[in-house]
Parts: structure tokens; sequence; C-alpha cells
């Protein structure tokens, strides 16, 4: 009832045959693009409607290179696509198919993990790569916000490893995928680019660096992916560490915006240590 007057004077867009229904808050943002709105299309066909008896598919958000590729890899045309973006627009269709949440609290089941390496990486999905000392760092340093401050402070260790830095947004999602699935270590700062942990071989490890604006998320996904995950926890505007109990309150009495946009401090101690454990790690493999 509360959605009725957004319609009210609307008239409905009939469409032939069937129409499959995949929009979820969030889901112009990767992550929830990969593990919620994707995911909802596997769980229609798995329950019997293959992608060839679909008509159309209405996905919230709006048109990216990343939505576009993930879709022409399920199957659709471009012409089956139709996207919704703030107010999603009415339709009537002849059948109406709209699959329910298949994650909660941002957990991501095996079953879901096991479908986006497959979408991506074809028959190398269920490959697992002899060990290498690959490092791959997932850069944030052209993004809007979260980039990390102090970025000196792992430039040496880039360099003696020889990492690859990656830009996810200037690539294809089979490229990063590619990338990542012989990977020893992957690291980076918070935020959607660590989605593509999901692509890391069992033997791996992932390095999350954190500051004021934090989820589980990753931290889940990686501890479910790989055999090691490791937290850095960087300094807030004060120089406390960001889970210190009174950076924690305070970040909890600010706008969620606010910290949402803060870059990440790195915190030199940490980080040094949990580069050093990195070098540890791969000398081991």
């Amino acid at each position: 009832p509360y959605l009725a007057p957004l319609y009210i004077g609307a008239e409905a867009q009939r469409m032939n045959g069937r129409l499959l229904v995949v929009g979820t808050p969030g889901a112009r943002m990767f992550s929830h693009w990969l593990f919620d709105v994707l995911p909802r299309i596997e769980a229609a066909r798995l329950a019997g409607y293959e992608i060839e008896a679909i008509d159309h598919v209405l996905v919230q958000g709006r048109p990216a290179d990343f939505t576009e590729e993930s879709l022409e890899r399920l199957g659709f045309r471009p012409e089956q696509i139709l996207y919704g973006r703030r107010r999603l627009p009415l339709y009537q269709a002849e059948e109406l198919i709209v699959p329910t949440s298949v994650r909660q609290t941002k957990y991501t089941p095996a079953w879901i993990r096991h479908f986006v390496r497959g979408l991506f990486l074809g028959d190398a999905a269920d490959v697992v790569p002899d060990t290498t000392q690959k490092v791959v760092y997932l850069s944030r340093q052209s993004a809007e916000r979260r980039r990390i401050e102090g970025h000196e402070l792992l430039e040496d260790f880039l360099e003696r490893t020889e990492a690859i830095t990656l830009l996810p947004e200037d690539m294809t999602v089979a490229e990063v995928a590619h990338e990542l699935s012989d990977a020893a270590l992957v690291l980076g700062p918070h935020g959607a680019g660590l989605s593509n942990s999901v692509f890391l071989p069992p033997w791996s490890a992932g390095m999350e660096f954190v500051g004021t604006h934090f989820m589980a998320e990753y931290f889940q996904l990686i501890s479910t992916t790989t055999s090691q995950y490791v937290l850095v926890s960087g300094d807030d505007a004060e120089g406390r560490d960001v889970f210190d109990p009174e950076s924690l309150d305070a970040h909890r009495r600010a706008a969620r915006v606010e910290t949402r946009w803060q870059d990440i401090r790195l915190n030199p101690e940490r980080t040094k240590q949990a580069l050093d454990w990195a070098e540890a790690h791969l000398e081991k493999l």
C-alpha cells in the first residue's frame, strides 16, 4: 500500500511473455550486483526458468560496464534488458518471475561464490592452481572516497614483491578474475574492489585496510574463500586506532555519510607488522 501513491495515474507498459525482476537495494554497487542481483537470476534458473525461456529481465540501477558484461555472459541480449532507476517503471507482464533475496547480513553462501566464479572464470573456476608468490594490489587511489592516506608505507612492499596493481573499474570483471585466480595475496582498502576476492584460490590470503567505515562483508568473503584474512586498522583524525572504543563511539555519533567518505589513514606500526606477516606468508609458499 505504501508504494501505491507513487504510481497514481501511471500507465503500465505491457510486456509480452515472461518478465524476470531482480531489483535489490544498492544494485548499482558492484558488490551488491555480484552477490545479490546475479544470484537471483541463477536462483530463477535453478527453479526451472532457463535464460532462453525469459523474454525480458528488469534490473534495478543503471547500465554499467560490469552489468552489461554479466548479463551478456548469462545469455541475455541487449534488447531484453530493462533498467529501473530511482523508481522502478510500472510494467504489466503475462508472467512475472520475482526471486526472493539470496543473502542475509551480507554473508555470501558457498553456492553464490561458486556461481560467480563459474560465470567469470569458466572451466578454470574449479581448478586449484599450483601455489605462486603473486601479489595483487587492488587500488582505490583514483576513487572519490576511501583512498589510502600514507600510501608510501605500502610502496616499498609492493615494489619488493613485484605486486601487480589493478584498478578494477578500468578492467572487465573477467580480466580481474583471471588475474586473481592464481594470486597468493590480494591486498586493498575496504571497498567494492575486494568483492573480487571471490576469485582467489583457496591457499591464498587477503589483507584489508580499514578506516572509519567498515562492514564485515569482506571479512566473511575472504575468510570463506581463502586460507587467511588479515585486517589492518587505520587511525582516525585524532590518531586513535579506528577500533579503539573512544574512536568507535565518535564514529557512531558522526553522520554515516561522513565516515563513509573519509580516507583510510594508515598507521605506520600496524601497517609494517601486517606487511612483515605478508612477506613471511609468501616465503612459505
